[in-house]
């Protein structure tokens, strides 16, 4: 699977991931972290998959990241909404122009184990054809530290795509996703942390034909309470294409 489908569809379907918060690293002894004490806007920004912590209720956060910019905001302590456009993205002679909807509620947002249902739905348009989908992700994260500054992931993922549009250009085509990924992130310092992700995608078209490949996002995250900078990169190593990448979010 080529390195430009890969990312188009992430991009769409994963940047809602990007301002899901961690609790702050100081808690006090014998408290109960909690999504609400936040220290850091983009602790949930994985390049592919997403954590299972939330926004705090009430957080605004503004994100930049892969092409899109957008918002997501913590209704409750448990359960977040975003939305986001892509105005312009580019890979080599393409252009894309889309938007994604989440909405990821929170099962369990205390202790060492965290778990989330995250749905995901919209729309990518790439000249003259157009690609609809909808998604739903499970997650569950493990707290390596009491405050969760540092954690792995596991997510599962499936998902139903649509092309429309000419037919010379894949219209008509209808495909199934699963995907299974799995992220980490380290607390190197107060303010930095080092993030990895490495995802398996399978797609099954209709009529029976399927793919899959592999996709690597290592980077590196500076940030402080009210903002963050991260610097990563996409690789596949079927084809060996890398593609490097700088995001940032803000929270009101």
């Amino acid at each position: 699977m080529r390195l430009r489908r890969l990312l188009a569809v992430a991009a769409v379907c994963s940047l809602a991931n990007v301002a899901h918060a961690a609790p702050d690293a100081g808690v006090a002894a014998g408290e109960d972290p909690s999504p609400a004490i936040d220290a850091d806007p983009g602790a949930g920004l994985h390049l592919i998959t997403s954590s299972a912590l939330t926004q705090p209720r009430g957080a605004v956060t503004i994100t930049s990241h892969m092409g899109l910019t957008g918002a997501t905001y913590g209704l409750t302590d448990r359960l977040e909404l975003g939305g986001y456009v892509l105005p312009v993205f580019l890979f080599s002679d393409d252009t894309y122009v889309g938007g994604v909807f989440t909405a990821k509620l929170a099962v369990v947002n205390h202790g060492p184990i965290r778990a989330a249902i995250e749905v995901r739905t919209g729309a990518l348009s790439q000249r003259w054809t157009d690609l609809w989908y909808a998604e739903a992700s499970a997650i569950a994260t493990a707290c390596i530290d009491r405050a969760c500054a540092s954690e792995l992931t596991a997510a599962g993922t499936i998902g139903a795509r649509a092309v429309t549009g000419s037919l010379d250009d894949g219209g008509g085509e209808r495909e199934l996703e699963t995907r299974l990924a799995i992220g980490a992130q380290v607390r190197l310092a107060d303010h930095v942390k080092l993030v990895a992700d490495v995802a398996w995608a399978r797609e099954a078209e209709r009529g029976g034909s399927a793919s899959s490949g592999v996709l690597l996002a290592p980077g590196v995250r500076i940030h402080g309470a009210s903002w963050m900078v991260l610097a990563s990169a996409a690789i596949a190593p079927m084809s060996g294409d890398i593609l490097p990448w700088v995001s940032a979010a803000y929270r009101l």
